[in-house]
This record gives C-alpha cells, sequence and structure tokens, in this order.
C-alpha cells in the first residue's frame, strides 16, 4: 500500500502548527510547534532526562514524539492522503477523539480505538470520499466546541488546507502546500477540548413555551401586586406562584434533558 511519507506529512502539519505559543485560552497550553509542555515532560521523563521548557525542543526531539506518539503505529496502515488527514487530527484533536471521528464516517462501533473492525472498514472505501466525508466530520466536530467563535476560524482553515494536500497527495503522490496567513496561526495552534461542547440551541418550540409560561406568571403576578385581599389574597398569590415555578422548573428539565442527549451525540 502507497503511503505518504512521514517527514512529508510533519512538514505539513507543522506548517499549520505554526511556532511558539503560550495563549491561556488554549487547551493545549504553554507549546512549541504542536507539542504541549504536558506532553513534553511526559516524554523527557520516559527517555530519564530532566524537565525543559517545551521552547527549547529539539528539532530531533520534535520529530520523533510526532512519529512515536502521532504518526504510529496506525498512519503506516493507512492509504496516503488519508494518512496524512488522520495524523493531522491526532495531533490536534487526540488520538482517541481522531478515532472516533473517522470511526463515525466509516459507520463502525465509536470507541476511539483503530482495531480490525476499524481497518477493514477504511479497505472497502473510497479513497477520496473518506477524505472528504473524514474532513468535513472534523469540521462539524470544531463547529461543536464552546470555543468555535474564538479559534473556529483557524480550526477550519487548518481542515481546509489539510483537506487540500491530502486530495493531492491521494491523486499525484505529492503536494505543493504554502503557508498559513500568520493572522490564522494562533487559531490553526489551538488544541480542542472534546469535553467542551457548547449547549445546543434552544428549541424554537420550547423557546416559546418558556416565554409564554414566563409572560403568563409575569402578568398574574402583576395583577396580584396591585390588589390586597389580605390572608386570602397571600395564599392564592403563593399557589399561583408555586405552580408557575413548577411548571418552568419541569420545562427547564426537559430542556437539560434536551442539550445533554445532543452533546452526547456531537463528541460522544
Amino acid at each position: 500500500m502507497n503511503n505518504t511519507d512521514f517527514q512529508q506529512a510533519l512538514k505539513l502539519v507543522l506548517v499549520d502548527e505554526g511556532g511558539l505559543d503560550d495563549d491561556p485560552n488554549d487547551h493545549g497550553g504553554r507549546t512549541a510547534h504542536g507539542i504541549t509542555q504536558r506532553e513534553y515532560n511526559a516524554w523527557r521523563h520516559l527517555k530519564s532526562l530532566p524537565p525543559q521548557d517545551v521552547w527549547k525542543i529539539s528539532p530531533d526531539e520534535l520529530a520523533t514524539i510526532y512519529h512515536d506518539e502521532y504518526w504510529a503505529p496506525w498512519c503506516d496502515s493507512l492509504p496516503a492522503g488519508l494518512d496524512y488527514v488522520f495524523f493531522d487530527d491526532r495531533v490536534n484533536s487526540g488520538s482517541a477523539q481522531a478515532a472516533r471521528t473517522l470511526q463515525r464516517v466509516l459507520g463502525v462501533p465509536v470507541d476511539g480505538h483503530m482495531g480490525p473492525i476499524t481497518m477493514a472498514a477504511i479497505a472497502g472505501h473510497d479513497v477520496a470520499k473518506l477524505i472528504k466525508d473524514y474532513c468535513g466530520a472534523r469540521r462539524r466536530f470544531y463547529r461543536a466546541l464552546r470555543q468555535f467563535p474564538r479559534y473556529g476560524r483557524g480550526w477550519l482553515s487548518r481542515v481546509n488546507h489539510v483537506e487540500r494536500g491530502a486530495d493531492e497527495i491521494y491523486a499525484t503522490g505529492s503536494t505543493v502546500r504554502t503557508p498559513l496567513p500568520a493572522h490564522l496561526r494562533r487559531g490553526a495552534t489551538a488544541r480542542p477540548n472534546p469535553k467542551d461542547v457548547a449547549p445546543p440551541p434552544l428549541h424554537p418550540e420550547l423557546a416559546g413555551a418558556l416565554a409564554a409560561i414566563a409572560g403568563v406568571a409575569a402578568v398574574a403576578i402583576g395583577h396580584l401586586h396591585l390588589l390586597d385581599f389580605g390572608h386570602l389574597l397571600v395564599t392564592q398569590f403563593a399557589q399561583l406562584e408555586f405552580s408557575a415555578v413548577s411548571v418552568t422548573s419541569l420545562a427547564l428539565n426537559v430542556y437539560g434533558l434536551v442539550q445533554r442527549s445532543q452533546t452526547r451525540k456531537a463528541v460522544a
């Protein structure tokens, strides 16, 4: 099976990862060329090396981490072009999330593990279409995240570049890649947090029901405040207020169930 050369794929990923970054809003934290301080510390610990600022990472260390942690073991078994898309997704979204996204496209059980079922499904798909569908699924994943307004432009630009490069690799075995504009690199560098999902928009019918309940309660309470019938009024007011609160609480609980269901479907 023909594959993308690792060094070529690494060059493409590094274009999108940019250089040194320490954005406090970035899930990855302090980062150098896409490698976070946390993973650099863990890698050096395994090599019995002392901790070091990730901004001092050497080119050899960088290449080794990318190969051993993100390219291996699966990319050498994937078709050319798809291997690069999967490699890039593992780098940006994490290995388990990349596998889940690909599995959804393939229609196989979504468990975040690239086992024989997933690999067999890949072999039965048209590669060009799989690249397109996988990149589309990545866009949907990013759009579901809470930080999409901050980093979405960079994330989508990254996927556009990856898809174009993967198509060229699949079709010709090579790709011509131009650097991302500087103003997009911060967004492209950010690592998404799959658990930080934005709540789905309020369903129009549920929003209307909540608005109607609130309106009725507000009018009723307003009328009761204008009248004074002593103890009877206080009793009726308390009962009405309790009913309005109960109905509103029930509607909000239903909305919460809908939110949780949609959230699980987005990133589970």
